[in-house]
């Protein structure tokens, strides 16, 4: 609900009616009358039926009068003492929203005013960040618009794909990355990217697909003592002139992850070295 001044029609004694509200003659009781025309904003220009408009006032009054739109989408509301009213408009279907009107209205006596409240029509946008192999969704993802009629908020812990109500109609395009050990940021050699499409009171789905980098898990393991070593660093040398990797160093539990850029399909362990006040020998590695 927005606040809003619109133009003023004011006419004195009991002045004849003008503009598109349908403007109601003012009677000699020395009041008025406000008629607040309610429309959609789209290029069908519809009336808003059975919407509820709130007149505040007159300044610095509170005192609050609230009307029904009718078919033709006007609240009318007659017997006002003069003075200057701000009014509230309340919509009666879920994918509308108010537009920013003007933020009030000036009644004279025995005359009438007319003022004028919009709204868009919205609908829901639906964002899903994918893996481009599997399909499956990415649960730890972030996404943004680059176009769009509105940003979204992406709320990370809410997973990879999220919907959006109540979003503006029109085209959305979006970008979204990753864990960047485990993604690409690139697709194709360019920002992974998807759009939808909303239409009001419709659903679109826009489907951003992320390049998984390719993995090679190393543990280390004690073969005397039968024992998984903490503290451990392992630097490899994928093929295919990938770059040399050296891991962080390991907790002992997790295993030893390293992510390429490039597909490797063997690698070769250039050195480990290990921290817990032993001294190990590498006697070989077993690929699984």
């Amino acid at each position: 609900m927005t606040k809003g001044r619109s133009p003023i029609t004011a006419c004195g004694g009991s002045g004849a009616a003008t503009g598109g509200g349908g403007a109601v003659k003012g009677s000699p009781s020395g009041k008025g009358t406000v008629i607040i025309s309610t429309a959609r904003s789209d290029d069908r220009k519809q009336a808003i039926r059975g919407s509820k408009v709130m007149l505040i006032g007159p300044g610095p009054s509170t005192q609050r009068r609230s009307e029904k739109t009718d078919a033709q989408g006007n609240a009318t509301f007659k017997n006002l003492e003069p003075g200057s009213y701000t009014f509230k408009h309340e919509l009666p279907d879920s994918f509308l929203v108010s537009m920013a009107h003007s933020d009030g209205v000036s009644v004279s006596e025995n005359g009438h005013a007319l003022a004028g409240a919009k709204a868009y029509a919205t609908g829901t946008l639906t964002v899903r960040v994918v893996d481009a192999l599997t399909k499956a969704v990415i649960h730890s993802a972030l996404a943004s618009t680059t176009a769009a009629p509105q940003a979204i908020v992406w709320e990370p812990q809410k997973g990879g794909e999220q919907s959006f109500a109540k979003v503006l109609s029109g085209r959305y395009d979006l970008t979204a990355s990753a864990d960047p050990a485990k993604y690409e940021a690139l697709l194709n050699g360019r920002a992974p990217t998807g759009f939808a499409s909303v239409l009001g009171g419709g659903t679109g789905v826009a489907t951003v697909e992320l390049m998984p980098r390719t993995w090679i898990r190393v543990t280390v393991y004690d073969s005397l003592g039968k024992r998984t070593l903490g503290k451990a660093t392992v630097r490899l040398q994928p093929s295919r002139d990938a770059a040399l990797q050296t891991s962080p160093p390991s907790d002992g539990v997790s295993p030893l992850e390293f992510g390429f850029a490039k597909s490797s399909s063997t690698a070769a362990v250039l050195d480990i070295v290990v921290d817990d006040g032993e001294l190990y020998e590498v006697q070989g590695v077993d690929a699984v």
